[in-house]
Parts: structure tokens; C-alpha cells; sequence
């Protein structure tokens, strides 16, 4: 192993700028629709270069298996050690493994592998590999012939893929070995559930049973167990599931994901798509892993990776063919650039009871009270139902500051949208924790707060052994708070005065209270800020997004403007995400475009304007750019030149060249004049006076 694993720094700077390099570990399906035919077509599809590691050969067509032969052991070896010298991976799936020697043997080699190179690959702290664990075809053949034990594949995969039979079975499997060992006491009704759906193993013919008993909260506890059990994420797939109806509902679990948003953290969500009517999904299973790991590879986080694989798969179904007389094959599609095929995301209020930051007086209100069906309904009503206020004009070069005089001297100036972001030190004052969660659209939304953030600091005072410090704290922050919203009452009132869309970052309640034309809100504030008493008074939202994953968040909530970043690094604000760069921006304008006004931000200025504008992205937002320059008017006033002459003349002719990004996934390079008009709830921008809008609530 040893004289491999030096080789592999070496092979990764050659493969620098090429395309990222996906391993497919599986079986070989002789009529091409399932398996390593399937997952490198895929592969292919989503620009990366596809390398094989076959396990076993099936001779199949579409409606029946009728050999299946593993290859040996020395030259599955010989397929690994001769890849990785060379074409190491940036993402790996495993797929169809023909036996337990062969299982085990493959998982001893990626813990090898990825305990002697991960840290040496890219700067990469790991390289993903998903497991899709294949027991049976889509034909109703069984592809192993004994039940595999996935247990050794414990610590080295970093998400796993059952289907609903495969999800009871490895269950099956996780109660049997608890039994056994006795380490591990099963909950008596999920074993009870288990064993109605799991018939038992009898020697080598395990025959699984039908799944017309499982719900949705067995199949969300269920996941729960090999997520633990496996120590990494898991979705479990209901595209299998005909008790779902019309929907497809899979089931995503993840522990810490690297470049995510804490908020996402430790979570149970549910993704939610409209089930596709065609019996042509032979190798679906195989074409959403293989997925994953493709858009990992490109340096998509984990939950990027899932939607964009799920939406893929989505497509690949509405566009599928038969060609035998059996289930045809799902289509490749290219790079999914259609809002309408993404999931729905519920993130689910989970049940901690007690947590190490749920404060004990509080366990009742972290427990949801709604099932997780209902939980689902009414996320599904709830993007059905609210509506933002649309802009009234675009936002151009949208300046952000920290300074009331320097948004007095901007709208003086003839800038019309203006963010104004005071942000507050809070490393003293305990008690803040409690006036960023005071107000609650239901108990849902205060479990998901308390279960994630809740520190114990619920009282309006602060913990302090000392009353006369204790009082004084308290009286600075009410001196503070007094301050900070005299600010943004003036800030209002200047918006009003001037006839400007000004947005108040993250402080919606005294945004709501004094009338403001928006609010601007991260993800985070936007799981506890009460939007439908914004909505209901005719306030703007704007959302920030760092991810594919947060933009559809996002759009559940039909905001008023989508800002997409960080673009480039940016000190204005500590960030768990890498910078976002130009090629994701290509692709997120590309996704949004024509459904949502897009404002870039991060680390932007006039050196590179022009790159920024070439993906398409209809506004920018600018932070030092204007509040660190000499001159912030001169500033504001050169910025916006420059964004008008860009755009103006990407409206006049499309540019010769194209960015990589906008050419590798087909995002047309325009402005925000070219987007077409957008009807009823999805129309961009109204004509209605500011100010008129604003009226009714000066009395609030």
C-alpha cells in the first residue's frame, strides 16, 4: 500500500484543472440502464470524468437477472491500487457488492486509503464516499445471494442511500447484531414495526417483505438508527414508497456538514417532490448516488449535493425510456437549472426534551406537538399560502452600511435602495439571547430556536452572582436598545423621506414596529422572525443564501430578493462557507432566474464588477467598496456607472465569450432588463409608490 499512497499527491497536481475525477465501485449491468453503465453516463453527464471499479457481472436486460458472478479478489484489488496510483478520487460511490469477502475487503482498503491520503488530496479533509447498499434489482432479483453485513463500511462512508427495503433491512440487521451483543437496547415499538414489515432470515434466502405498513415517522426513526449506527449521513429514499401517494418523500439526516450553516447541523429534514407517474425508472437509485458524488467532487456541500442529485433524478424520470419490454431507463439531463424540479425542504422541530443547550424549564416546548405528516402539510400550505411584497424598482448597486449618516449622505445622493446593518456586541450581554427569540410564530418554530441556540440565558436578567453589576448590565442594554432603535426609526423616516427601499438587517421587530419598506434576514433569523405579520404588512424580505440548499430554503418563503455569497472572501462578517465564487454564482442566477430578483454580495468592488456581471446575477451588493472608501458618495456614484454600463451593454449584445461557468452549465449571460416578465405571485418588481406603501404602518 505504501508505494501507492506516495504516488497520490503526485497524480492529484497533474489532474489539477481537469475535470474532478468520481470512482464508481459497483456491478456491470449487460442492458446498460442500471449499475456502472448507469453511473458513469452520469457521471459524464454532470462534467466530471468517471473511472470503474466493477465487483460483479450481471447478465440482465430489463426484465430479468439470470447470472450474476463476482470478480476476484485480486483483481477488484488490482481495478483499486491501479486507479488510485494515478486517477485518485475526488468522490467515490459504492454500489452492487457480490459478497461479504468482497465487502469487507473493500471496506479495509478505504480505510487504508483514506487514513493515509485524505489530508493530502486538495487541502480536502476527506473525500466523500456514498454507499448505495444494492440488494435487489428493479426486475425483483435478488443481485446477492446472502445477506451482506454493511457494518464494516462503519466510520469510512460519509452517507448512505437505502431504499425502503434496504432501510428495513439494515435495521433488521443493527437489532440483530444489538441482540447479540447486548450492547444496544432497541426501542420496543420500532423492533415491533421491524419485524411486521421484515420477514425472518432463513440461511441464505432472506426474502423482504412489502412496505405498506411504514410511515413516515418509522421511516424518519428508522433512518435515525443508521444514521447512528453508521456514524454519517443518510437519505432514505421514498421514491419506492407507495403508501407516500403522490408525493415522494425522502428522508435526509446529517451530523456536521462541512461548509454548512450551524443552523443545518445535527437535523432531520423531509425533501419533497411530486411523484412521477412512469414505471421507467430502472437504475434510479444508482443515478442519485452517483449523482451526489459527481456534484461533490465539484466541491458542493452535502446538502447541495442531495437536492441538485434528487432534482436530477426528477428530471431524469420525467424524460425516461423504454427500450426493452421490461422498465426503461431514466434520462440524463444535464445540469439541473429548473426550480420547478427541486424538493420542498421541511427541516423537522426536533424532539430533544434535553439537550446540552435546551434549558431544562423549557424541555415541554422543545417537544413537537405535530406529527410529522402534519409537520410536512403545513410547511407545504405555508409556501402555498404567504406571499413578500415585490420591489419597486431593482436594486442596482445596493449599498450596505453600518452608519445612519452615511445612508443619509448615500439617499441624498440619488440611491434609492439602501441596507441598513447595525450589528450589536453581544459577548456580555447575556440577556440579548432572549430579545432575539421573544417572538414566536407558534411553538414549532421556538423548539427549532431552543433546540439549536437556546444557551439557558432565558431570563431578562443576567446570570451574575453580583446585583449592582447585574443592574447595571441590564440598564446598558436597555440604554442600548433604546439607541438602537432611535437609529432605525431615523433610518425609516429617511427612506420615507427620500422615496428609497430601505431594508433593516436582522432587527425585524422594530423593523415591523416603525414601518420599514424591507427587512433584510439570514437564515437563521428567518427560522424565528414572525413573516407572516411581515408579509401581512406589506414588508419587503430579502434572504441570504450560501448554498443551492439555502436558496430553495429560501424560495419557500417567496422573499422579495435573493442575495447569493459570499462571491469572494470577505471580512465584514465570519463565515462558515468557503466564498462561493463566480462559477456557483453562474449557476445559482441560472436556477433563480426569472422566478426571483438575484443581488451578489462579498467582497465585491469596481476590479471585479465585470466578472460578477458576466454570470448573469441582476444586482450587487457592496460593503467596504463604498463604506471604507475615501468618498462614500463618489464611490456609490463610480459603482453604479460601472453596473450600468455593464449591464447595458449585455442587454445590447451577448458577449463573444462566456464564462467557464456560465458555459459549463448553460447559464446565459444577461441583465436584469432581459428577464422576462413574471406573472401573479412570481411577478419581480411592482409600480407602486414607496411611500404610499408605507403609510399604514407609521401608527404600528
Amino acid at each position: 500500500m505504501a508505494p501507492i499512497i506516495q504516488s497520490v499527491q503526485s497524480a492529484v497536481k497533474k489532474s489539477a484543472g481537469l475535470k474532478p475525477i468520481v470512482w464508481t465501485i459497483a456491478g456491470s449491468d449487460s442492458g446498460g440502464g442500471a449499475g456502472i453503465q448507469a453511473d458513469l453516463a452520469t457521471i459524464a453527464d454532470l462534467q466530471c470524468h468517471g473511472c470503474s471499479v466493477i465487483t460483479t457481472l450481471t447478465a440482465q436486460n430489463s426484465v430479468k437477472v439470470s447470472l450474476v458472478e463476482a470478480v476476484s479478489e485480486r483483481m477488484l484489488l488490482a481495478q483499486l491500487n491501479t486507479l488510485v496510483t494515478d486517477m485518485p478520487p475526488k468522490a467515490i460511490k459504492i454500489g452492487l457488492l457480490a459478497n461479504q469477502h468482497q465487502l469487507n475487503q473493500l471496506a479495509n482498503w478505504l480505510r487504508n486509503f483514506s487514513t493515509s491520503t485524505n489530508n493530502e488530496l486538495d487541502g480536502r479533509a476527506s473525500i466523500a464516499v456514498i454507499l448505495d447498499p444494492v440488494m435487489v434489482a428493479s426486475s425483483g432479483d435478488k443481485l446477492n445471494q446472502h445477506r451482506l453485513d454493511f457494518s464494516p463500511f462503519k466510520g469510512v462512508i460519509n452517507m448512505i442511500t437505502p431504499n425502503q427495503m434496504e432501510l428495513i433491512s439494515l435495521v433488521e440487521a443493527i437489532d440483530a447484531r444489538a441482540t447479540e451483543t447486548n450492547a444496544i437496547h432497541t426501542n420496543a415499538t420500532e423492533t415491533k414495526v421491524s419485524k411486521a414489515n421484515v420477514a425472518d432470515d432463513s440461511g441464505s434466502q432472506h426474502k423482504l417483505t412489502d412496505t405498506q405498513n411504514m410511515t413516515l415517522d418509522c421511516m424518519v426513526n428508522m433512518a435515525k438508527r443508521v444514521s447512528d449506527y453508521f456514524e454519517c449521513a443518510v437519505v432514505a429514499k421514498g421514491g419506492d414508497a407507495p403508501w407516500q401517494a403522490d408525493k415522494a418523500h425522502d428522508v435526509y439526516i446529517c451530523h456536521h456538514v462541512e461548509g454548512g450553516s450551524a443552523e443545518h447541523n445535527n437535523s432531520v429534514f423531509i425533501l419533497s417532490s411530486d411523484r412521477v407517474d412512469t414505471v421507467n425508472n430502472h437504475g434510479s437509485g444508482c443515478t442519485l448516488s452517483s449523482a451526489m458524488a459527481s456534484f461533490m467532487a465539484q466541491d458542493f456541500v452535502l446538502h447541495d449535493a442531495i437536492v441538485l442529485a434528487k432534482a436530477y433524478v426528477t428530471n431524469g424520470l420525467k424524460h425516461s425510456i423504454k427500450l426493452g419490454q421490461g422498465s426503461g431507463c431514466l434520462a440524463r439531463t444535464g445540469w439541473p437549472t429548473s426550480l420547478e424540479l427541486m424538493p420542498h425542504i421541511l427541516q423537522l422541530a426536533v424532539d430533544v426534551k434535553a439537550t446540552d443547550t435546551a434549558p431544562k424549564e423549557v424541555a415541554l416546548a422543545v417537544k413537537p406537538s405535530l406529527g410529522i405528516d402534519q409537520q410536512v402539510n403545513n410547511s407545504l400550505l405555508r409556501t402555498a399560502t404567504i406571499n413578500f411584497t415585490k420591489l419597486s424598482t431593482p436594486l442596482g448597486i445596493y449599498p450596505v452600511v453600518s452608519s445612519v449618516d452615511m445612508l443619509e449622505k448615500l439617499l441624498k445622493a440619488g440611491c434609492k435602495t439602501v441596507q441598513l446593518r447595525i450589528k450589536q456586541d453581544v459577548e456580555d450581554m447575556q440577556v440579548v439571547s432572549y430579545d432575539k427569540v421573544h417572538s414566536f410564530v407558534d411553538e414549532q418554530h421556538k423548539a427549532m430556536w431552543l433546540a439549536k441556540y437556546g444557551s439557558g440565558q432565558l431570563s431578562s436578567e443576567p446570570k451574575t452572582s453580583a446585583p449592582i453589576a447585574a443592574k447595571y448590565l441590564l440598564e446598558q442594554h436597555q440604554s442600548e436598545q433604546q439607541q438602537l432603535e432611535q437609529q432605525i426609526q431615523r433610518a425609516i423616516q429617511l427612506g420615507r423621506d427620500f422615496n428609497a427601499q430601505l431594508f433593516i438587517n436582522d432587527h425585524w421587530q422594530l423593523a415591523l414596529k416603525h414601518g420599514a419598506f424591507g427587512v433584510h434576514l439570514g437564515q437563521e433569523d428567518a427560522l424565528v422572525a414572525d413573516l407572516s405579520a411581515l408579509a401581512a404588512n406589506n414588508i419587503a424580505l430579502g434572504l441570504s443564501s450560501h448554498s443551492y440548499f439555502e436558496i430553495l430554503l429560501a424560495t419557500q418563503l417567496k422573499p422579495s430578493y435573493i442575495a447569493l455569497g459570499h462571491i469572494f472572501a470577505t471580512t465584514t462578517k465570519q463565515m462558515p462557507s468557503k466564498p462561493q465564487g463566480l462559477t456557483k454564482l453562474a449557476c445559482y442566477v441560472s436556477l433563480l432566474n426569472g422566478h426571483y430578483p438575484t443581488v451578489a454580495i462579498g467582497g465585491i468592488d469596481g476590479d471585479c464588477l465585470k466578472e460578477v456581471a458576466e454570470t448573469g446575477v441582476e444586482d450587487v451588493a457592496v460593503v467596504r467598496a463604498i463604506t471604507q472608501a475615501k468618498d462614500a458618495v463618489v464611490a456609490y456614484k463610480n459603482l453604479s456607472e460601472q453596473w450600468q454600463q455593464l449591464t447595458e451593454s449585455s442587454f445590447q449584445t451577448e458577449p463573444t465569450q462566456q464564462t467557464e461557468s456560465s458555459s459549463q452549465f448553460q447559464s446565459k449571460s444577461k441583465s436584469k432588463s432581459t428577464l422576462p416578465t413574471q406573472p401573479n405571485e412570481h411577478a419581480q418588481y411592482q409600480d407602486s409608490d414607496i411611500t404610499a406603501s408605507q403609510t399604514h404602518l407609521e401608527g404600528i
